[in-house]
């Protein structure tokens, strides 16, 4: 084959039994294969840990697009560890004016358990009055942050959501930081 010859592979949806089967047309076509969804309403039921005077923000943690869980794999490829080299805080524009924290800057995120240190990225992404980081990060000890109290529905823990609060570093100076898909310094 030539360069520029190369043949395209059709796409696939899972399952496919083997490499001459055919795929499926989605995912359940013809039923689901345990029956049918099992839905149960609940009653909304606020987090544990709820922002007050000293810690008047809202942290939740989650995965980005480039890092895997604990990015064991991920951060050791040289291509997703430039496009996100290390681990941050978004925070919304009211939020950094109000705190006086600039996109890059270094900050304190704080809750009752632990403080680290983080990037800060101002970005639209994150509502008013709330936080969000990845844990991708292990130096930066995200997980730390969090509470530990149990889900009394899903019988999990209810390690993604606590409250805290942000203290700009002393003397940081910005940085260019990773971002993110709706960062913006105004507004």
């Amino acid at each position: 084959m030539a360069d520029g010859d190369m043949k395209v592979q059709p796409k696939c949806q899972w399952p496919v039994t083997s490499p001459d089967a055919p795929s499926t047309e989605y995912l359940h076509k013809g039923g689901v294969l345990r029956g049918k969804g099992k839905f149960q309403p609940v009653e909304y039921r606020p987090p544990f840990e709820l922002e007050d005077a000293e810690y008047p923000l809202v942290l939740s943690t989650g995965r980005t697009l480039y890092h895997y869980n604990a990015a064991t794999q991920t951060r050791r490829s040289e291509g997703l560890s430039a496009k996100q080299p290390e681990g941050f805080v978004e925070i919304h524009p009211k939020n950094a004016r109000k705190l006086g924290v600039q996109d890059g800057q270094m900050v304190d995120v704080v809750t009752r358990r632990s403080r680290v240190k983080a990037r800060a990225m101002v970005s639209r992404q994150v509502r008013y009055n709330r936080i969000w980081m990845p844990f991708h990060f292990p130096e930066m000890r995200t997980n730390e942050l969090t509470v530990d109290a149990g889900d009394a529905v899903t019988g999990t823990g209810e390690y993604k959501v606590c409250a805290a609060r942000l203290e700009p570093v002393p003397e940081s100076v910005p940085e260019r930081v990773f971002p993110g898909a709706f960062a913006a310094a105004e507004g």
